[in-house]
């Protein structure tokens, strides 16, 4: 009944809107000629405004807002996958090799964050960190230089320079690459594997820990995730397989030494800050998930705060 009422209701008042609509004075002839004007120059606003939209200004410089992110996804398409590597004061990181598709899709969304415009200067001044990023068969890649809004596309041969500008003005572009990168970097799949035959977990897993302490001491300079020292607190071995030696889980807390102690980066989860003989550290527990492959090499391929299987 209350939608009847209301349907009704909304039924006479448009009635009245249309009547009254009917009823009007005659205007003077000049009136009539001016409103005309208002009505051609409206429509000629607004044609111009939705050719800009979809081809750029004049100069040709702006471009349709995902022309840009098309081209790292198709980066990656086209050599199935990427390579990241990044070159701070003169040193080059190792590379990163991603096949996983997933990367595809959040560096597009990470692209698509910006506003995109062809550059007429490749000028971008003094730099001490770049970034790239190359497709599988480095035919393709894109550049991100340390403090510059300037992009750097490169593809057979040929150079495009693009200005970014963040779309709601809250960081540079090289400053979100940069950031994704390290979490690349500093992540616990790339904790290079090591060699250890037998089922003595728990000294496997010592291993592993002095290897994820070489890993994280070793990244590149400017990651927040850098430390200087790890030192195991507390070890155990949890999870095993009856009939499996291949792989296990172990639970470990540890002190950190971060490079940035006040980044951000340490204090995003549960962690704590140390106190006397760790003053300046960070202590963190995490679970862990080693695999054995044919080879007697142990990798790791899980990291959890708590829940850890064997699945």
């Amino acid at each position: 009944m209350e939608r009847l009422l209301l349907w009704n209701a909304v039924g006479l008042r448009s009635q009245r809107q249309a009547k009254n609509t009917l009823i009007f004075r005659k205007h003077k002839p000049w009136v009539t000629i001016v409103a005309a004007l208002l009505c051609l120059l409206f429509l000629i606003s607004c044609a111009g405004s939705s050719k800009n939209e979809e081809t750029g200004s004049k100069n040709g410089n702006e471009l349709k807002n995902d022309e840009v992110p098309k081209l790292i996804y198709e980066l990656f398409m086209t050599g199935g996958g990427m390579i990241l590597q990044i070159i701070v004061d003169g040193a080059a990181s190792q590379e990163y090799v991603l096949t996983e598709h997933w990367y595809a899709d959040r560096f597009q969304v990470l692209l698509n964050g910006f506003h995109w415009e062809k550059s007429k200067t490749a000028d971008i001044g003094h730099y001490s960190t770049a970034l790239s990023i190359y497709s599988n068969d480095r035919n393709s890649k894109f550049t991100f230089f340390a403090g510059s809004d300037l992009v750097l596309y490169a593809s057979a041969g040929v150079e495009t320079w693009y200005t970014a500008t963040d779309k709601y003005g809250a960081d540079n572009i090289s400053n979100v690459m940069r950031s994704e990168f390290n979490s690349i970097e500093s992540a616990f799949w790339n904790t290079p594997p090591f060699y250890a035959a037998g089922t003595d977990f728990e000294n496997i897993a010592y291993q592993f820990m002095e290897n994820y302490a070489f890993q994280q001491k070793n990244l590149s300079a400017g990651n927040e995730a850098k430390i200087t020292d790890l030192d195991v607190l507390e070890l155990e071995v949890f999870l095993t397989e009856e009939g499996n030696n291949d792989k296990f889980g172990f639970r470990c807390s540890f002190a950190v030494k971060p490079v940035q102690y006040d980044s951000p980066h340490w204090w995003m989860f549960d962690h704590t800050a140390g106190t006397g003989a760790y003053e300046g550290w960070v202590i963190l527990a995490y679970e862990f998930r080693l695999d054995r492959d044919s080879n007697d090499y142990w990798h790791c391929t899980s990291m959890e705060t708590g829940g850890l299987t064997l699945d």
